[in-house]
């Protein structure tokens, strides 16, 4: 019963976790397009970008962490 209550925290958490990954896309694609055909930028963009981005890896981190889905790489393979 904690297990699930645990999963389904976790899948909110990447659920989140990809709310930020389109945002910080959206901001990007955003800032680039007024600053190449309006010459003029969305204040901050670049702080607040750093910032989601910050949040996606530590986040990325735990959840990888907590299931064990760690990226391998096999030095030596047979």
């Amino acid at each position: 019963m904690t297990g699930d209550r645990i999963d389904r925290f976790m899948d909110g958490i990447e659920l989140t976790a990809a709310g930020f990954l389109a945002a910080v896309t959206a901001l990007t694609f955003v800032s680039v397009i007024l600053r190449y055909f309006f010459s003029t930028a969305i204040p901050d963009s670049y702080d607040l970008s750093s910032l989601f981005l910050g949040i996606l890896i530590f986040w990325g981190i735990a959840v990888a962490s907590y299931r064990g889905d760690h990226i391998t790489v096999d030095l030596l393979w047979a």
